[in-house]
């Protein structure tokens, strides 16, 4: 169980990059975060504002690349801090399972956004201040998300 140390939204307030982590160790670790924390979290969500969008990048993609990111994921948007996030981008599939794919943030971002276009893509690769490589891996996912699937062994090694 992940637990703030004392009263979660004092501290969550104090730094409000703890409550990314939170989810983070939810991710990595496959712990549930604890209902009061969580709370703390969603009444301390607008201190992520002014957190610096490399850091909220950074903490981002390694929630992504946990073995429970899907959880972690659902947490996240359970406490309401989606919009600092991922900011006006709506791009949830959450009921894709992102655990089984290979721990790529940009493939299992891929595969939550599929409908998300490559100019979205890449906008939102901005305002995270992304490397232009990430961008790039992203907009080749959301590519081969959108083809068809193969039906034959030749379509599929093609």
């Amino acid at each position: 169980m992940i637990r703030a140390v004392g009263d979660p939204e004092t501290r969550f307030c104090e730094d409000a990059l703890r409550i990314l982590r939170a989810f983070r160790f939810c991710a990595q670790l496959g712990y549930a975060v604890d209902p009061a924390t969580a709370e703390g979290a969603k009444r301390a969500a607008t201190g992520l504002a002014q957190i610096s969008v490399e850091r909220i990048f950074s903490e981002l993609c390694r929630l992504l690349e946990g073995k429970n990111a899907k959880a972690a994921l659902r947490a996240l948007l359970l406490a309401g801090c989606e919009k600092y996030v991922f900011f006006d981008t709506r791009i949830f599939n959450i009921d894709v399972n992102i655990d089984v794919l290979s721990p790529k943030a940009a493939l299992r971002l891929a595969a939550l956004a599929p409908q998300m276009s490559e100019a979205d893509a890449v906008a939102l690769c901005r305002r995270w201040h992304a490397p232009n490589a990430f961008a790039a891996e992203l907009c080749a996912y959301l590519a081969a998300v959108r083809e068809p699937m193969p039906k034959t062994p030749y379509e599929a090694r093609r």
